[in-house]
């Protein structure tokens, strides 16, 4: 598998996978299954209805990547965004870490 960075593995064909971007090598994830799903899920609910209701921070289920470098992106299955950094969304990428990441 050729090194890739950020820019370059943003043009790999998803095709219904979810893939992150270690050390500017393309790692296959597997896909989640349903109780995984649920758990984040019920977690997105928990944490995301009072965080809204107090305005704190944006929260998302999401296989968005997470550009943490040039040569590493994650794709979590829950993102925390708080208001403070709101720069670092992009339109199809997180840039930078987040507050909290599952």
């Amino acid at each position: 598998m050729p090194k890739l960075s950020f820019g370059e593995d943003r043009q790999i064909p998803i095709r219904g996978k979810r893939y992150e971007l270690i050390h500017r090598a393309v790692h296959l994830t597997p896909v989640p299954r349903t109780k995984h799903q649920l758990v984040v899920h019920n977690l997105n609910m928990s944490l995301g209805s009072s965080v809204h209701k107090k305005k704190l921070a944006e929260v998302w289920e999401t296989s968005l990547a997470v550009r943490l470098a040039e040569d590493r992106a994650l794709q979590p299955d829950l993102v925390f965004i708080s208001n403070a950094p709101a720069g670092i969304i992009q339109e199809n990428w997180i840039e930078c870490a987040p507050g909290i990441v599952v």
